[in-house]
């Protein structure tokens, strides 16, 4: 019976594959080292039967390359892959057959553009793409464009595909059938940058949402990308407003994300700091559910108050204290954040827990000391007269001072190092222990009832000293 065309060819380079692989196994500098003439010599022995391998598999690969040039598309495509398969395993990250593995895969890409397989050629291109983003070569200056080019053709052809399996997609989830996912958006999760600032030069581009309403800036701040699309999206207003499915906007985003620069690009642009999404949940409890202290402390200086909990669902400090966010706990207690409010846990109906008991529940023991000693003091007391609802509307803002971020987040069973630099003089009272050093600087944001019985407080601190 006839073999296949090129077989002898593929079934010998897979053969020195193996060969290559072992001897490699062999020059392991994971084995024990050794030393003296011998121990020289096999290496030597190992190093030239590796070079003459590599030459052997170098010749065949050629060999299997020109019967593909030879031969119709299907069997071209076929030998294609199975060289580049081949070729992967044994380059490896080595970079020895880098400019074939371009030329592969370029040949590949073009035959499958030429049949409009345009998933297939997305798929060989994002390779080809992997290979310039790291530096490898030079050979293929254009593959960004040509991915985003690719990605745009594959779009339309998916929206078909979703037509064709008949997939009844409901609300709240919602769907384009032109574009169900739109190519910049697949970019920015993709990781591929030099694509997204070609794409997203396109206005068209940026009007993309994916199947949670998502649109581009949404999901460049939930990755922290936010900058490949600055300036384009200060050109269309409503990127910044535009809210998902569950309510949410791209600031709500950032503020998970934690990135505090992209975080300020969207507040510089307009973004909305006291929005709310469609649970309540305000961009405060989620930048400090996320340990993102310095947006917590922004937002603080802003005027924020650290208890806007406004359906008693939880709290910022609940938040904060359940993922062990020391330094984040320690902002909002510095604050007036109420450290002893009983609220529901984790949305279990009858189960009310103060953040103390949060911390405790999460093993925070250091956390759940220093809630439980702020608790006693009337800024933090939620039943003390001052913290009437009168009261709790911040009305003015600050400049934020700087957190250093070296420890947001505890451990479980972790004790936390009291040594950590935020900015925060350490002392023997509670106040100077666990607020900013330079708060008392600022005017302070609650108005004046509050604001007179915390300063009675510290200058009665300051006289015992």
């Amino acid at each position: 019976m006839d073999l296949p065309v090129g077989c002898n060819s593929f079934a010998r380079l897979c053969e020195l594959r193996v060969i290559l692989e072992e001897l490699r196994n062999q020059q392991s500098p994971s084995l024990p080292p050794s030393g003296g003439r011998e121990a020289i010599s096999i290496e030597c022995g190992l190093r030239y039967t590796v070079s003459q391998t590599v030459k052997a598999f170098q010749k065949t690969l050629d060999q299997l390359l020109t019967i593909a040039e030879n031969e119709n598309p299907a069997n071209e495509k076929l030998i294609y892959r199975e060289a580049i398969e081949v070729i992967e395993a044994v380059d490896g990250d080595r970079g020895e057959f880098l400019m074939i593995r371009c030329n592969v895969l370029s040949r590949l890409i073009s035959l499958y553009e030429e049949e409009e397989n345009w998933g297939a050629a997305e798929w060989q291109l994002q390779k080809l793409n992997s290979i310039r983003r790291h530096g490898r070569t030079d050979a293929v200056a254009d593959a960004s464009s040509k991915l985003a080019e690719c990605s745009q053709k594959l779009t339309a052809k998916l929206g078909q595909v979703l037509s064709d399996i008949n997939i009844a997609i409901e609300n709240p989830l919602q769907v384009d059938p032109d574009t169900p996912f739109p190519p910049l958006l697949r970019a920015l999760w993709a990781g591929y940058d030099e694509v997204t600032r070609i794409l997203c030069k396109k206005p068209a581009a940026l009007e993309g949402r994916d199947m949670l309403r998502q649109n581009a800036l949404m999901v460049a701040a939930a990755i922290g990308k936010v900058h490949l699309l600055d300036p384009a999206f200060r050109r269309n207003p409503s990127l910044l407003t535009d809210r998902d499915v569950l309510h949410r906007h791209a600031l709500f985003h950032a503020a998970h994300n934690g990135d505090y620069e992209a975080f300020m690009t969207l507040v510089r642009a307009g973004a909305n700091l006291t929005d709310r999404d469609a649970s309540g949940r305000s961009i405060l409890r989620i930048a400090a559910a996320s340990g993102a202290a310095r947006i917590v402390e922004y937002l603080l200086m802003q005027g924020v108050s650290p208890n806007d909990d406004i359906l008693r669902d939880s709290s910022a400090l609940h938040d904060a204290a359940s993922r062990g966010s020391w330094t984040v706990c320690r902002l909002l207690l510095s604050k007036g954040a109420f450290a002893n409010d009983r609220l529901p846990v984790d949305g279990v109906p009858g189960c009310y827990k103060t953040p103390s008991e949060v911390a405790k529940h999460n093993n925070f023991p250091d956390i759940a000391s220093m809630i439980e000693e702020a608790a006693s003091h009337p800024m933090n007391d939620s039943a003390h007269p001052i913290n009437d609802i009168g009261h709790q509307e911040y009305g003015q803002a600050h400049d934020p001072h700087h957190v250093d971020e070296t420890q947001l987040t505890h451990t479980a069973s972790a004790t936390h190092n009291h040594d950590e630099n935020a900015n925060a003089p350490i002392d023997g009272d509670w106040l100077y222990e666990f607020i900013p050093g330079d708060f008392f600087n600022h005017p302070h944001a609650i108005p004046s009832p509050l604001n007179a019985s915390v300063n009675a407080l510290v200058q009665d601190v300051e006289g015992q000293e």
